[in-house]
């Protein structure tokens, strides 16, 4: 603001040297401070526009962020059923084995008392 001033005082300056007192030197200074009142709002309206965009691009980042965490703790969560289940499956497996070997184990021990039998 202190700056436009400075710029506008010193355009002022120069049109009134340029223009010599005349007329037309008030309507080339009106000309002047119309430009500068309009370059003036189109900054601010870039500012606020920049302003906007940048507030979007937060939200829209805030809201990527949010979904992966929800992914990452949904997968989380999957992984961790997905181990419980396959300890459970080795487990399972790990007591059928056993007992296929204790069956395994009888009948060769049957199939060799019927040989002693046998003979």
């Amino acid at each position: 603001s202190q700056r436009r001033q400075l710029t506008t005082t010193g355009v002022e300056m120069d049109a009134r040297r340029d223009a010599g007192g005349s007329s037309s030197g008030g309507a080339y200074y009106d000309r002047i401070n119309r430009l500068s009142e309009r370059l003036s709002g189109l900054q601010q309206g870039l500012e606020h526009e920049r302003n906007s965009r940048f507030d979007q691009l937060s939200q829209r980042m805030y809201d990527v962020d949010f979904r992966l965490q929800n992914s990452q703790e949904t997968l989380q969560t999957e992984l961790l059923q997905l181990k419980d289940q396959l300890a459970k499956f080795q487990r399972e497996f790990d007591e059928e084995r056993l007992s296929r070997e204790a069956l395994t184990d009888a009948k060769s021990k049957e199939l060799t008392a019927a040989d002693l039998r046998l003979q």
